[in-house]
């Protein structure tokens, strides 16, 4: 699994939180591990043949995204009856519903599943609008604090962002919004990492700090260590993610924002995506999308009083305490187990 994405961490949280419950998990893959036989398109068919033999060592099939994992599922136990749950993730478990080509596979996928489980309550709205007659319902993901201990020192000026350098992240917001933020909190820096890949953004987002001037301010990182990322975060005040909902993708929930408070970080994102089941009522701000003026304000309101901070601070870490994997993995079992008593 490729932990540095979110359905990656997801994926991985949950094939291993299962695992230390005791439970012999069994992981078929596209590409990696010990069985990768799972394949897209016309071969969604051959896979689901070929894992047949599998399937009849499980009691129960979870696949962890609509497609192709669900719908091999569905293709598969109609030669091997076994109880399946389809995980919603988020953009790509919407996107199957509105391809021609999958459309009628996903709708009859998700509605033979036993139970579609949403990873939040927007991306379970997404996903009724295209079949109001799957059962669903919604389980968000957690994060693994293992005992981390956060002692809170002096306020940071420093904001951080952790995600892929992709548009719909918002970044070509956030640099503005730190631009005018600046205006009026000289001693703000503001530290980016993500994978760059995408080199077109990434130079369009290089060329806005120098439009903005704010080169000086503003710090590009990429392919950080563990160790590395956490010490970001331990050295950070404020969390900041504006993301968009563009040409059809969103945000399916957004466990950073979970990894973000957990290090005693304030967080401000956007409506109108998952990010509002990731984020506590008193740990953070919604904003609106594409707004600059509002994000820009939510980073000057809280970082103007030291004693507000404080308390957003102390709420993350309580907020991010309930939010642990472990209480995914419980809605999980009780799901499985509903099927098998």
């Amino acid at each position: 699994m490729d932990v540095s994405t979110g359905w990656g961490r997801y994926s991985n949280q949950t094939i291993s939180g299962l695992r230390e419950r005791g439970h012999d998990v069994l992981v078929l893959t596209e590409r990696g591990g010990e069985h990768p036989i799972l394949r897209r398109g016309l071969s969604m068919f051959w896979s689901a043949i070929r894992i047949i033999p599998y399937i009849r060592r499980c009691d129960v099939i979870h696949a962890l995204d609509v497609y192709p994992f669900g719908i091999i599922a569905w293709l598969a136990t109609r030669f091997i009856r076994r109880p399946y749950f389809v995980s919603g993730v988020g953009t790509y478990s919407v996107a199957p519903f509105k391809n021609k080509a999958t459309s009628w596979l996903t709708r009859t996928a998700c509605r033979n599943a036993v139970t579609v489980l949403a990873v939040s309550s927007y991306t379970a709205s997404q996903m009724k609008e295209c079949a109001p007659d799957i059962r669903i319902r919604v389980v968000n993901p957690g994060i693994s604090i293992h005992a981390r201990t956060v002692k809170v020192g002096p306020m940071s000026f420093r904001i951080i962002s952790v995600g892929a350098l992709k548009e719909r992240k918002g970044y070509h917001i956030a640099l503005e919004a730190f631009s005018r933020a600046r205006k009026k909190l000289s001693n703000l820096t503001y530290t980016i990492i993500g994978d760059q890949r995408d080199k077109r953004y990434f130079k369009q987002l290089q060329q806005e700090t120098v439009d903005l001037g704010i080169t000086d301010s503003v710090i590009f990182k990429q392919r950080l260590s563990e160790d590395e990322l956490l010490r970001e975060y331990e050295g950070a005040g404020l969390f900041l993610l504006p993301s968009i909902n563009s040409e059809g993708h969103f945000e399916g929930f957004g466990l950073v924002f979970l990894e973000a408070a957990s290090f005693g970080l304030p967080v401000i994102g956007t409506t109108h995506n998952g990010i509002a089941d990731a984020v506590g009522r008193d740990n953070g701000i919604l904003v609106p999308q594409e707004n600059i003026s509002a994000t820009a304000d939510a980073i000057v309101n809280i970082f103007s009083d030291d004693s507000q901070w404080r308390k957003m601070s102390d709420a993350s870490i309580a907020w991010a305490g309930l939010h642990q994997s472990s209480h995914m993995i419980d809605a999980y079992e009780r799901a499985y187990q509903s099927e098998l008593t």
